[in-house]
């Protein structure tokens, strides 16, 4: 499979990039220029067909999560769509794109029949990403939810914090909070890119995230760290009134498995190992 992966310097185009050594990778920098494998354009609006010819498949890995509704808009919409087109018309025969778990909204369990419910910009520029994507041939769109890997993310500041404090607060019955290591996403993306388009998917870690099952991961790795019960009263309020901050590590937001992509592949679970391993990075 002749692979381009569009958006090479991400965090994630680097994870399929490792996936896949052979791949072609198109980076955004100043004078457009090709050495060996990489190809540097100085920007992906100006990408035509021309560039996609020769390859069986596409891995659209560019995107944004800040700035305004506009430059969300035309980051995470418009220029999809616009090398989608310049793929199809190359006859590429798979255009594979990354879209967010954000096109949801506040949904606490996550399906084939969960609404489409954004609640922020970067979620309403995905949702409109998807629906212009749709029209199209040959694509299919992998929600993702929140990434982890090497280098800062949400759940190692997490991890970090809980392991200088001592203790986390949770709330009554814990959460589940659907994650996924990079080069996990990669090996989904990877699998779909040799099959034919699947329409929208969606893919997490086969394990959601838990405070217990965190727990457990860093007493493996020897520390002594514990949990503090909220009132689930005191939970409900503090989810109302602190916003999303607060909703992320208070409240469920977790793929079925029935509709989990990586339970399809076999994709064996990571998340435990990864936490233990944050604490002897």
């Amino acid at each position: 499979m002749r692979l381009l992966i569009i958006g090479g310097k991400s965090r994630l185009g680097q994870a399929v990039a490792r996936g896949c050594p052979h791949a072609t990778l198109v980076i955004r920098g100043g004078a457009s220029a090709v050495s060996g494998s990489v190809v540097t354009v100085g920007d992906y609006r100006t990408m035509a067909a021309c560039d996609f010819e020769g390859y069986d498949a596409v891995i659209n890995c560019t995107g944004l999560v800040r700035g305004s509704a506009d430059t969300l808009r035309n980051a995470n919409a418009v220029l999809p769509t616009h090398l989608a087109a310049c793929a199809d018309a190359a006859s590429v025969r798979h255009f594979v794109h990354i879209s967010s778990f954000s096109v949801y909204g506040r949904a606490e369990q996550i399906d084939e029949d969960t609404p489409i419910n954004p609640v922020n910009a970067y979620g309403h520029s995905k949702a409109e990403g998807e629906r212009m994507l749709s029209a199209g041939h040959g694509t299919t769109v992998v929600r993702l939810p929140s990434l982890y890997g090497d280098g800062a993310s949400k759940l190692s500041q997490l991890i970090r914090v809980w392991l200088q404090l001592g203790w986390w607060p949770c709330p009554k019955g814990d959460i589940a909070r659907s994650m996924m290591h990079y080069d996990s996403a990669a090996s989904a993306l990877l699998n779909l890119a040799v099959g034919a388009p699947r329409g929208c998917v969606a893919a997490a870690d086969v394990e959601p995230f838990s405070y217990a099952g965190a727990c457990d991961a860093l007493g493996a790795a020897g520390t002594k760290v514990g949990l503090k019960r909220l009132p689930e009263g005191l939970s409900i309020l503090a989810k109302a009134l602190g916003g999303d901050r607060a909703r992320a590590v208070l409240a469920d937001s977790c793929l079925a498995g029935q509709f989990n992509l990586a339970t399809d592949m076999g994709l064996p679970t990571r998340l435990r190992s990864d936490i233990s391993a944050m604490v002897r990075s």
